[in-house]
């Protein structure tokens, strides 16, 4: 494989923000379901998914400025900003505890009665039940993202996103149900039954064997191996795409070997060889977005001639050492208008800024704004 070579593409254009869109709507959705879900067993680890879930959306809001133009990039801006206050009012109020809670009381019932259902599909049903008030969380925004783009940009959104299920295989919640083969009776790694006083003893062995039927828990990426037929979904898009770049056959991938022992890592390292392969071969498309075309910057858009540095940062790409870069890449694309008035200043769309910044950007600022950094 060509991407082997160690050689990243340059990042922030265009299919490449719709590329890495993709794979970060997958793992909304994957840290989503488990933060919904995991305070019936683990409180703390449901806290970390759902501070994923947060930064994810920042990172969607930040890597989209590269994908599509400005006239789209607000409306689409706004609906991930209903999304994060969606999520904000609902993960850890009231209503979701109480929801939680009482489906696993319910299902810890059902679980001690004898049945001939197999007790982790009584399990998947239940937490799919639960998750119903959160379900179209991350589709909405992958269709909404998906309705703005031009068609190439749509095939690289969802070549991210299949890829990313090489790792984290939709529908999350089956897997947080299936009971672990070695899943242990003792009440800690460090605790022995078999050292207690007897009485204790017994009480250790009645809460770990009796009142505490297996729920659910917490499932990291590439612990479970992809559906069956992903590899070949990647072929099909890639060959859709076009992109330059071979891939491996099927034979090739971890769990498609014959003595079936591939490993958590083996996993991780494929999927990341997949990835880099995928970037390679998006940054040597050709970059046509019909919808946008060269245009002139009307001159009541018109921002005040600034650095690539400082309209990066006002746009929202943050202060770290790419963020010009990035900034550079997506005007190269098309997505973000400029001109350029030498080699340090450029002037820039009000369009393309947040609305919050916008008494930044006009050309006619007083003295005092001037002498601002």
């Amino acid at each position: 494989m060509s991407a082997r070579s160690g050689k990243r593409p340059r990042p922030g254009g265009p299919l490449d923000a719709a590329y890495a869109v993709g794979r970060l709507l997958n793992q909304l959705d994957w840290h989503l379901q488990q933060a919904w879900l995991l305070p019936a067993s683990d409180c703390k680890e449901a806290r970390r998914h759902a501070a994923t879930v947060g930064d994810i959306l920042t990172q969607l809001r930040l890597t989209l400025r590269q994908a599509m133009s400005g006239t789209v990039r607000e409306r689409v801006h706004e609906v991930i900003l209903g999304r994060c206050d969606h999520w904000a009012t609902h993960f850890g109020s009231v209503g979701h505890s109480d929801e939680i809670y009482a489906q696993a009381a319910l299902l810890r019932y059902e679980l001690t009665q004898d049945s001939e259902i197999d007790p982790d599909a009584i399990r998947a049903e239940y937490w799919a039940d639960a998750l119903r008030s959160v379900k179209g969380f991350a589709p909405q925004l992958f269709e909404a993202v998906e309705n703005v783009l031009d068609e190439t940009s749509r095939l690289a959104l969802g070549l991210g996103r299949c890829i990313d299920r090489g790792l984290r295989p939709r529908e999350v919640h089956r897997y947080m149900s299936r009971k672990p083969a070695e899943c242990c009776t003792s009440p800690s790694p460090d605790v022995d039954p078999w050292c207690l006083p007897e009485e204790a003893a017994d009480k250790v062995a009645d809460l770990t064997c009796t009142a505490s039927p297996f729920l659910l828990r917490a499932v990291a990426p590439g612990t479970i191996p992809p559906e069956q037929g992903w590899l070949e979904e990647v072929l099909a898009r890639w060959a859709e795409l076009g992109l330059a770049v071979e891939l491996p056959g099927p034979g090739d991938a971890p769990d498609g070997k014959p003595n079936g022992s591939a490993s958590d890592q083996d996993r991780i390292t494929f999927v990341e060889e997949v990835d880099r392969a995928a970037r390679e071969g998006l940054a040597g498309l050709p970059v046509t977005p019909t919808h946008l075309g060269h245009r002139k910057i009307p001159p009541a858009e018109r921002t005040k001639p600034m650095t690539l540095q400082k309209a990066a940062k006002l746009m929202g790409f943050g202060n770290c050492k790419d963020a010009a870069e990035r900034l550079r890449a997506a005007i190269d694309g098309d997505t973000i208008r400029c001109e350029s008035l030498g080699r340090q200043l450029h002037v820039f769309s009000k369009s393309d800024f947040p609305k919050t910044v916008w008494d930044k950007l006009s050309p006619d600022l007083g003295r005092g704004d001037r002498n601002s950094p």
